[in-house]
């Protein structure tokens, strides 16, 4: 019979009842003709670009096809081939610096690339490089968008947003600001979409447009407040057409027009509750293969959540030695999938024919739903998992793929001695097939399939030899 296998990462607060997981794998929906309904593939690896020798990775930004990222305290360009230029330092004089420090907001008008980090602002152009604003009527600021011609900032620790001059984000007026005025609520972040503006309090959300007005351009839009305010200034990220945030409850909404769609699950709420420090994740979001995928990264907590809104599933990512995933932003350029690093000053290209990153060990783990019949003793006389087999590569690791294979049978609290691996088939060994035999007797199973190989990872099905005793 056809079992059911890891599709999700959903492991309940009572591990008996729900303990999947499914970390550097995703589930994709298969049509009806298909072998299988359901498959998982691998995530993308990462391919080096270039290491520009800095620290961790605080922002990515396109600006008129080129590629930019501050990392540690300087802002660099780099181009298709990987060739970085130091464009300067964002270190302020005139004003306390956090530089080197936390997360920054970039955000651009073509000619004017923008960027702040909640105590200075600094523009970039090619023509007279990096400059810190100097204007007094600037305001620290922790998020800056572009819109309309204007920049357009949150100011920090205020329920206040305030504008650039028009196409120019070196000078400001004192009197181009406004209060979130719906209801006394500090801002956490301003976000445009659709040409819109979002801001996102503490505890409420008002949308502003452009109405002309002479006085300050902006105005709130009538009956788009929001009850509902936001956890993280860099959490919100848009994706298919419209914005994905971690709201002030701890639970991640989808924007369903002005109403917030609840796309969390209870198990990941849970999870995320326990946390002591949210206000630090950031998020991003990109399409490969079809898929739409909102990352949300905790660095605090060091936990990586990814939804993909094609099948509403999350998976979790994890790099090699950490219990996160190592990507600190993203952006698209070069027809590549850039990004950025928490472990030093490398920027990458997400690639998902690579199966390793930067030449470290990406491992897969699939924790399958649990395998009952009621409470009636199972007799396991056989398991076979249906996957892509003769994927090896010509040498070295890989050459033959192995996976391993454990379960649990108290409800996910432990797991069995591991079993011995199973070759997934070397090179051209299409008929490979991946059988375990005499797997005991149980009332509640959890498998668990592992695969460090740095190899093509695609699960078909899994197939199992199932005796229902008595009682």
């Amino acid at each position: 019979m056809i079992i059911n296998f890891a599709v999700q990462a959903y492991q309940s607060r009572s591990l008996p009842l729900a303990a999947q997981q499914c970390i550097n794998l995703y589930a994709e929906q298969q049509p009806a003709d298909a072998k299988s309904q359901v498959a998982i593939f691998n995530t993308p690896g990462l391919d080096l670009i270039v290491d520009t020798g800095g620290s961790a990775g605080r922002g990515a930004h396109v600006m008129a096809g080129i590629f930019y990222a501050v990392i540690g305290n300087t802002l660099y360009s780099i181009d298709q081939h990987g060739n970085s230029i130091d464009l300067g330092d964002i270190k302020g004089t005139g004003r306390v610096s956090i530089a080197g420090t936390g997360r920054v907001s970039m955000a651009d008008n073509a000619v004017q690339l923008c960027i702040v980090n909640g105590a200075e602002g600094y523009i970039y152009t090619a023509a007279d490089g990096l400059v810190q604003i100097t204007d007094e009527d600037f305001l620290p600021a922790d998020t800056v968008v572009y819109q309309d011609g204007y920049f357009i900032f949150s100011a920090v620790g205020t329920g206040q947003f305030f504008i650039s001059n028009l196409l120019d984000g070196t000078s400001y007026l004192a009197t181009d600001f406004a209060d979130a005025e719906g209801q006394s609520d500090n801002l956490v972040a301003v976000f445009s979409n659709h040409r819109e503006v979002f801001l996102f309090g503490k505890k409420t959300t008002e949308v502003w447009y452009n109405s002309g007005n002479l006085d300050f351009p902006f105005s709130r839009i009538g009956g788009a407040f929001i009850e509902r305010g936001c956890a993280a200034a860099h959490s919100i990220a848009r994706i298919d057409n419209t914005l994905i945030f971690l709201g002030e409850d701890r639970i991640v909404y989808r924007m369903q027009g002005y109403v917030p769609q609840r796309i969390s699950q209870h198990a990941i709420e849970h999870t995320m509750e326990a946390y002591t420090t949210v206000s630090d994740a950031f998020a991003f979001s990109y399409t490969m293969a079809g898929h739409k995928f909102y990352v949300l990264t905790f660095p605090t907590e060091k936990d990586t959540w990814v939804y993909d809104a094609s099948t509403s599933l999350w998976h979790q990512r994890q790099s090699f030695g950490l219990s996160r995933w190592r990507v600190n932003g993203y952006a698209e350029a070069y027809g590549k999938h850039m990004v950025i690093d928490s472990e030093g000053g490398i920027v990458g290209d997400m690639n998902p024919d690579a199966y390793v990153e930067y030449g470290n060990t990406m491992q897969g783990i699939a924790a399958a739903a649990p395998i009952h019949s009621g409470r009636k003793r199972l007799f396991m006389r056989r398991l076979e998992l249906d996957i892509e087999s003769g994927v090896g590569l010509t040498s070295g690791q890989g050459s033959d793929p192995q996976i391993m294979l454990d379960w649990s049978d108290d409800g996910g609290r432990t797991f069995s001695a591991r079993q011995l691996w199973r070759s997934m088939g070397k090179i051209g060994e299409y008929r490979q097939r991946l059988r375990w035999n005499r797997m005991g007797s149980f009332r509640n199973r959890i498998l668990r399939a592992i695969i460090a190989d740095p190899i093509k990872r695609t699960g078909i099905a899994a197939h199992a030899d199932l005796d229902t005793g008595t009682s």
